[in-house]
């Protein structure tokens, strides 16, 4: 699907996917070197930690902590950098129904995970506030 989201238009046809399995937050030393861990796989490093996300049982070894359990969501289409109000329509959705979130991006879109068994109810939350839910086909 190819949807562009515009500064003048950014909820015409906002809708998110839901990307299939269930995922798990990694967090590794500062200085550890890392292998790629697939598809749909996010980094983050700072001068304190190194932290992972990834499929379930894709993790690599040698975590100082683990923390599985998450769904991921994306906004599906390309977001302009200029954009604003997206994250915050979501989030807003999922904080009336008292569902956290974890954010991110990409240079193309935004992402965010709920915990699996808020799953859902996250996703009702969403079409509630407008924002129409599919599962994403990946190919893994």
């Amino acid at each position: 699907m190819s949807v562009t989201h515009t500064a003048k238009s950014p909820q015409a046809g906002l809708f998110v996917q839901e990307v299939e399995g269930g995922f798990v937050f990694c967090r590794f030393a500062a200085a550890q070197t890392m292998r790629d861990c697939g598809l749909f796989s996010f980094w983050a490093r700072t001068e304190e930690e190194l932290s992972v996300l990834c499929r379930e049982g894709c993790e690599p070894s040698g975590a100082q902590r683990t923390e599985s359990g998450w769904r991921l969501f994306r906004v599906a289409g390309t977001l302009e950098f200029s954009l604003v109000g997206i994250l915050a329509q979501i989030s807003s959705a999922l904080a009336g129904a008292g569902i956290s979130l974890c954010a991110f991006a990409t240079f193309d879109t935004d992402y965010f995970c709920v915990k699996e068994e808020k799953r859902l109810e996250a996703k009702a939350a969403l079409e509630q506030a407008g924002i129409a839910v599919q599962l994403c086909s990946d190919e893994r």
